[in-house]
């Protein structure tokens, strides 16, 4: 692996959250196969035979085992100066200072231990205080912020321990009936009902409890009301969904209507068909239909009776007027 990228893995110690950051740099070195050298020393030197002289099988199989340790020494030289590399440059002007004249990574890796190894109390303090400040939110997973509470927690209670005590007792453990308490007070009311349901436990009870349980009911409430969201959202979705080819106009309508349909539809319409366009509304196809049926009624040819009425009266008035010329003159 490339510097680059111990550059931005392994962020820079200047004296605080020693411990996290040396996972990140363990983690590195064992990835890059340069871990072994934090907990070993260099290989010995060959043991040379004084006896003289020596056989010729004991001098070949002196001359392999001087070569075999020539190659672990060289292999673990590497291994160190590469480890030592990687540690000084992830370390602070200041702190470099104070291991520059280490010459192995084992004997650096125990002084930084030995000094930031273990917090104070202003370390302790920036814990506690962080655990508290942790809002569990109401739109989110709640995951993430549960577990970034019980690791605060966690460190708070590992700090106490001394390191001479084999007992391993930490003066500054938080209880384990404190945490829940804590982690149920910063829920939102949404998850009521698992308060009211932790708040009618006996202390006892509370105490045994395990905090990767409480997580995962936790997390079980969250994601339940998330899927039922989903589902009203996706109902909604559904509902708005718009066609393809927009909203079919009632020329289109009819015109996809089948034909049983269509011609029933046009039977029962009549006249209304041969009027289109006249008109929307019902009212005006009728008084349309009824000014069309005088309009025929008025231009339909007269019957004989009228006809011949017609002729009379025209030659009734001829006759008058021959009749009133022949007494004028």
């Amino acid at each position: 692996m490339s510097s680059n990228v111990l550059m931005t893995t392994v962020p820079v110690f200047a004296g605080v959250d020693f411990n996290i950051w040396a996972d990140i740099l363990l983690s590195w070195l064992q990835a890059t196969g340069l871990s072994s050298v934090l907990s070993s020393d260099r290989p010995s030197d060959a043991e040379v035979s004084t006896v003289s002289p020596l056989s010729a099988e004991d001098t070949a199989a002196q001359a392999e085992a001087i070569t075999t340790a020539l190659k672990k020494q060289a292999d673990w030289d590497e291994k160190n100066d590469k480890a030592i590399g990687s540690i000084k440059l992830r370390l602070s002007p200041p702190i470099r200072q104070k291991v520059l004249s280490l010459t192995s990574a084992k004997e650096i890796w125990t002084t930084l231990k030995k000094t930031y190894g273990k917090p104070g109390v202003s370390a302790v303090y920036t814990d506690f205080k962080r655990a508290t400040s942790i809002i569990i939110p109401n739109d989110a997973n709640p995951s993430a912020a549960v577990k970034l509470i019980r690791m605060h927690f966690d460190r708070v209670s590992a700090a106490g321990i001394p390191t001479d005590d084999s007992s391993n007792t930490s003066i500054t453990k938080v209880a384990n009936f404190l945490i829940v308490m804590f982690i149920i007070s910063k829920l939102p009311p949404r998850y009521e009902y698992l308060i009211n349901q932790y708040t009618q436990c006996s202390i006892s009870q509370i105490d045994a409890q395990n905090l990767d349980e409480l997580q995962s009911e936790i997390v079980n409430i969250w994601e339940s009301c998330q899927g039922a969201f989903k589902g009203k959202a996706h109902a909604n979705r559904l509902s708005a969904i718009k066609r393809k080819d927009g909203n079919p106009s009632f020329q289109q309508q009819q015109q996809q209507r089948p034909s049983g349909s269509s011609s029933g539809a046009n039977g029962a319409s009549g006249s209304n068909g041969d009027n289109k366009g006249k008109g929307k509304g019902k009212g005006k196809g009728k008084a349309h239909f009824r000014r069309g049926g005088r309009a025929g009624r008025m231009n339909r040819p007269r019957d004989r009776a009228s006809t011949s009425r017609s002729w009379g009266y025209v030659s009734h008035d001829a006759h008058s007027h021959r009749r009133r010329h022949a007494r004028c003159s």
